[in-house]
């Protein structure tokens, strides 16, 4: 009888410490992205590039940059849309970064496309 008090107690310990450790959920674990990791660009056109970040992410802010402005020159449409533009013939680097408040907190990820433009 003592003893099956003791694994009774242990189950129901065991069971409160389980309990008590919270689960992720897919939308906390999930971060900004871009729309395109790579991209080709013809020269005279351009391309628009999308963030998309979790919806607990608040107040969201962007800066962007490109490695090579003469090949490709970027700037921002709106909060979470980046357009590039194509100079001539080329590769570049473009740099967005995101920041923004979770649950009060700061947060900030660093997000790049590869971008090739062709005559």
């Amino acid at each position: 009888m003592k003893s099956s008090k003791k694994v009774l107690a242990f189950a129901l310990a065991a069971a409160m410490v389980v309990t008590a450790v919270p689960a992720t959920n897919a939308q906390a674990a999930s971060t900004a992205k871009l729309s395109a990791k790579k991209a080709t660009v013809y020269v005279g056109s351009s391309k628009t590039l999308t963030v998309t970040t979790p919806s607990s992410w608040k107040s969201v802010k962007t800066t962007v940059s490109s490695s090579a402005k003469s090949i490709a020159k970027v700037s921002k449409t709106s909060t979470k849309k980046v357009k590039v533009t194509a100079v001539k013939a080329g590769k570049a680097k473009v740099t967005v970064k995101v920041t923004a408040k979770k649950n009060g907190k700061k947060v900030s990820k660093t997000l790049a496309s590869n971008i090739t433009v062709k005559d």
